[in-house]
């Protein structure tokens, strides 16, 4: 049973170490050794596995979900995943663990210094991953309440938003950033339903999350699956986007059956501006105003670049 966010959970690796100290872990005698920490998770290495213990609820949820849809979803995908097992026995103590799926982490940097021959066949591989997987059954992902994201009622929600997140800021750096928004998101608000696929999404395909072999220039797995969700394709190519860079972007969609290319990169923008508008909000609430300002640059530059070059301009930025 999962707990509520009303029990203490560990903000800390160290806190995380003490109460995982007192359950049975596979291979009980490696050392925890912290290995990352996000929003949801903190995590450690033991042995050749992985441990991430959960700092809430809504995290302990999350893994939860993974480890129950992720031994069915493996074996239709061509690279190596976590197959995670989850465990909540107490009160605020809740985790997952799975073998290591080896690599080291691909990033944008990295990947602009391949040769081209070798960017190719990575985005490729990176391309025919997310066709697997959004070619799987959504089915066991719908039987464990696996989220479903909806453009058209997201961007609904968010219309209140726009305004008082574009007011914060001097005009110069906001100029008719409220109008903008507001006339693209009352036009994604009236999508009709159905009108993209709904496919099994990964969420959060950014450069922490995609291994590959340094020697041989392939990619050798794709990590955390805690973000897993259903709804369009393009949703899973924006951190492709914003982290990776339109170059990568470019290339994976060259290995990915998209259809209708402007439309699918389209969505891509669509999709890049609720997120971040979802984020700024967020991060208006907590009072972060560093934060907002760097949302707001990022949804005028966004805009000016849409307003500026056709849809394919987003594998020229």
């Amino acid at each position: 049973m999962l707990e509520s966010d009303a029990v203490r959970w560990p903000s800390s690796h160290d806190e995380a170490a003490v109460w995982l100290a007192g359950v049975s872990l596979p291979g009980a005698r490696a050392r925890l050794r912290p290995a990352g920490a996000g929003d949801f998770c903190l995590a450690f290495r033991h042995g050749a596995r992985i441990v991430r213990a959960a700092r809430h609820a809504e995290a302990a949820a999350a893994l939860h979900r993974e480890a129950s849809v992720m031994p069915r979803l493996a074996a239709a995908l061509p690279l190596p995943v976590p197959v995670p097992r989850f465990a909540n026995p107490r009160a605020g103590c809740a985790f997952a663990v799975h073998t290591r799926v080896p690599g080291t982490v691909l990033t944008r940097a990295v990947w602009e210094r391949r040769p081209a021959a070798r960017r190719t066949r990575l985005a490729a591989e990176l391309g025919a991953f997310l066709s697997a997987l959004h070619a799987a059954p959504t089915a066991p992902a719908e039987q464990h309440a696996v989220p479903r994201l909806d453009a058209a009622g997201y961007a609904a929600r968010l219309q209140p938003s726009a305004a008082g997140v574009a007011a914060r800021f001097p005009h110069r750096v906001t100029a008719h950033l409220h109008e903008r928004l507001a006339a693209r998101l009352t036009a994604w608000s009236a999508r009709p339903a159905g009108s993209t696929p709904a496919v099994l999404l990964h969420g959060d395909v950014a450069p922490g999350h995609v291994l590959f072999d340094p020697r041989r220039d392939r990619l050798t797995g794709i990590i955390d699956f805690g973000d897993l969700a259903i709804g369009d394709p393009a949703r899973d190519f924006i951190y492709v986007y914003e982290d990776f860079g339109p170059a990568l972007l470019a290339e994976v969609l060259d290995a990915y059956p998209h259809g209708d290319r402007r439309a699918f990169v389209e969505r891509i923008h669509m999709w890049f501006l609720l997120e971040a508008l979802a984020w700024t909000e967020a991060r208006a609430e907590a009072g972060d105003e560093a934060d907002v300002a760097e949302g707001v640059t990022a949804m005028a530059a966004e805009l000016d670049l849409l307003e500026t070059e056709s849809a394919t301009g987003i594998t020229r930025r």
